[in-house]
């Protein structure tokens, strides 16, 4: 078998891959050309070939080669197109790596090695096309990007408040989905280059009450240009999520609420947004429809509302007549103004603005009148769980005013409905039919367990039985600075179908199931559990105090008596 040298493999790449542009050093191969030369800082490291256009949030590739003898996967030469990667990556938001030897293909992005529909080494663009169609929404690179986003505007910009900062970055979003933000500008220039945006929405009450909120975030220091050129290509590079077409109604801005929530101040006041999974399966568990009208009554950043909104869109199709009315059968309530600011910020982002959000208190008679005239026929909620911010008021509100039959979802404390009997009082009324209790779904930022409670308005309880599960495993992992995720796809593909079949069809199979009489206590029955303790686990604990007094008895001032 003839070999092909690294010279006459790397030469045929450049004519398949079009890398040869003389006249410019952003196209070209070669082993004498640094990464210096090509305008990265300090790296003598020489590629094979590249390809580096002018906008740094176009697609980038970098190309190793090797004689056609050479085994590719071997490590060190992995490693030497990684670290030409990296380096690029310093710059571009996607790099495309190619090793290659005339034989045999690999290809990573961001230097994840990925499986190509074909082997054969194709033209540059044939590499653009496919990740630009097939690049999924990297959940886990949104978080890493909104956590630099949040020390830039916290320790660069001066941005003190938490919330401030997400608006400000969903306010750039909002203008970047339209339009591009420039580089090279002054703080004061990014500023009032987004300010003209809201104009075309100055006739709406709800984007005036997002451009007050946007018009109150403060500056405290003046950052470079290198650190605003580093906040606009992180706003691109999420932007750029938006527009894929693998984008399926994922909420950004909940992604922005979690990883900004992990930094906010001891002092700054918070609150914990339904993780996106848990959105999805309480919408599936209802069955809504092209005929509910549906009410988030504490919207947030407008999780439910948006799972909702792509569901439907899914019924009936984007870019229908139907589509074009979906809008009038969501409503949102907030009491919150900047946390309402935010969730017209994520209407925007999905390019909706006719969704009725309104900041109001939802326990307050005015919610219900426009509760009532609504005609809702399902709810999703996540109140805020503190006395304090009238939880159960506002459950109330919203029940006694909807539509007879109305279903409604709250995700609340597990023992909520048996703190002094509240849940006694809401079933004289509305049944309750059935409790899901979640598993640690907020990672502890809650401090509090919570359940799922699915109501049917306007029809008292009586002797009903409520159908109870528990769903103990939600299969996400959390990540180092990353929150939580369905990293192997377990939850999406296996366990939400599963539980969704469970919860709607009353299955006894799930082991975790059972029928509480409306009688005993309003919550998920934890089963005690059972233990024998010896004679020897008493002898073992005695010995191991003796032994640690023994030890560090001196030390802790501990003295033994006649007794021990």
């Amino acid at each position: 078998m003839n070999i092909f040298l690294e010279d006459s493999v790397r030469d045929y790449a450049r004519d398949i891959l079009k890398l040869d542009n003389p006249s410019t050093l952003s196209s070209g191969v070669g082993q004498i050309t640094t990464f210096k030369q090509l305008g990265f800082k300090d790296s003598v490291n020489k590629p094979d070939g590249w390809f580096l256009p002018e906008n740094t949030d176009s697609f980038a590739l970098i190309l190793e080669t090797k004689s056609s003898d050479k085994d590719l996967t071997n490590i060190k030469y992995k490693e030497e197109l990684k670290k030409n990667v990296s380096i690029c990556m310093q710059r571009y938001s996607n790099v495309i790596g190619i090793l290659y030897n005339k034989l045999d293909t690999i290809i990573t992005f961001n230097n994840e090695e990925i499986e190509m529909p074909t082997k054969k080494l194709q033209d540059k663009e044939f590499y653009f096309d496919y990740f630009k169609e097939n690049q999924d929404i990297n959940k886990q690179l949104i978080y890493k990007y909104t956590k630099t986003i949040n020390d830039i505007l916290h320790f660069k910009f001066g941005i003190k408040n938490y919330n401030h900062r997400m608006i400000f970055t969903a306010c750039c979003l909002c203008y970047v989905r339209e339009t591009t933000l420039p580089k090279n500008i002054t703080l004061e220039v990014l500023h009032t280059t987004i300010q003209p945006f809201f104009t075309k929405y100055i006739n709406d009450e709800k984007f005036r009450n997002l451009q007050e909120q946007f018009n109150k975030v403060t500056f405290t220091k003046l950052p470079t240009n290198d650190e605003i050129n580093t906040f606009i290509s992180l706003i691109n590079n999420i932007a750029n999520h938006l527009n894929s077409k693998k984008w399926q109604g994922e909420d950004i801005t909940s992604i922005f609420f979690n990883e900004f929530n992990r930094y906010k101040g001891k002092s700054e006041a918070g609150q914990v947004f339904t993780p996106e999974h848990i959105a999805s399966l309480i919408y599936k568990v209802l069955d809504i429809n092209t005929n509910d009208v549906v009410l988030d009554p504490t919207c947030g950043s407008g999780t439910f509302l948006v799972k909702t909104l792509h569901h439907l869109q899914d019924l009936v199709g984007l870019n229908t007549i139907e589509d074009k009315t979906l809008g009038k059968q969501l409503f949102g309530i907030e009491f919150d103004a900047e946390l309402c600011a935010l969730a017209n910020a994520n209407m925007l982002l999905h390019k909706r603005t006719d969704l009725s959000l309104k900041q109001l208190d939802a326990s307050s008679n005015i919610a219900a009148q426009k509760i009532k005239n609504a005609k809702i026929t399902r709810v999703l909620s996540n109140p805020p769980y503190e006395n304090k911010n009238k939880c159960m008021e506002i459950v109330e509100n919203v029940l006694d005013n909807v539509e007879s039959n109305a279903l409604c979802a709250f995700i609340l404390p597990d023992r909520k409905l048996v703190t002094l009997n509240v849940g006694k009082k809401l079933i004289k009324k509305h049944r309750l039919l059935k409790i899901i209790k979640l598993p640690d779904i907020f990672a502890g930022l809650a401090g509090i367990s919570t359940s799922i409670f699915i109501f049917k308005a306007h029809e008292p309880q009586n002797n009903h039985e409520i159908f109870c599960c528990y769903i103990e495993d939600d299969a996400h992992e959390t990540k180092k600075n990353q929150g939580r995720h369905d990293i192997k796809n377990i939850w999406k593909d296996t366990l939400e179908p599963y539980w969704v079949n469970i919860i709607n069809k009353y299955d006894m199979t799930e082991k975790t199931a059972c029928w509480i009489s409306p009688d005993t206590p309003l919550c998920y029955p934890i089963k005690d559990i059972k233990f024998e303790l010896t004679e020897s686990d008493i002898n073992r604990t005695i010995l191991s105090r003796l032994l640690f007094e023994k030890q560090f008895g001196e030390k802790f001032n501990l003295k033994l008596t006649e007794e021990d």
